[in-house]
């Protein structure tokens, strides 16, 4: 594609800021997206709705694949136990069962790593990968919209393309 054909290119560490921001993970797609995708009125020419619902389709899929392969090193670099088993409070009710082979968390609920240094190495490169969207940057008048909160426009920024006057970058006007 041509310069003004450009997709748009995300590294895995945006889903990991996703997931990081939200206390779980219905609340990360029930707001921002969904504000994002419930606003009816935009000013101006900025109508994303349907751009936004295949960014956010497209974002969803990959940060699926994007955890799957977190969840995938975890289990490598994490301690297993070695039996069926279960853990009970002082009233012997259950609070925790595992099985031959799952991976050990302390107390805490952090896991118990064999190679904390070798996962780290490999998830810095699991989040450094580029994934090509396949959809073009939607362009937009600072001016003009879109009418968002800031942490709307945190999600949106990697998804827009610069305003662009004359081939200059458009500042923001102080008002």
């Amino acid at each position: 594609m041509g310069k003004d054909q450009d997709t748009i290119k995300l590294k895995n560490v945006y889903f990991e800021e996703l997931i990081t921001a939200a206390p779980n993970r219905q609340a990360m797609f029930s707001s921002p997206f969904s504000s994002l995708l419930d606003k009816k009125v935009f000013p101006g020419e900025f109508k994303p709705g349907y751009w936004l619902g295949r960014v956010f389709d497209k974002i969803i899929q990959e940060m699926n694949k994007y955890v799957g392969a977190k969840q995938k090193l975890i289990r490598e670099y994490t301690k297993k136990h070695e039996k069926n088993g279960q853990k009970k409070n002082k009233e012997g009710k259950i609070i925790k069962k595992w099985e031959k082979g799952d991976p050990i968390s302390l107390d805490n609920g952090s896991p118990d790593w064999t190679n904390f240094n070798m996962y780290l190495e490999k998830l810095n490169k699991l989040q450094a990968t580029e994934i090509d969207l396949g959809i073009r940057p939607i362009a937009f008048d600072p001016e003009k919209g879109p009418d968002v909160t800031g942490r709307e426009m945190l999600l949106l920024i990697p998804l827009l393309k610069e305003p662009v006057e004359n081939g200059k970058v458009i500042p923001f006007k102080k008002k």
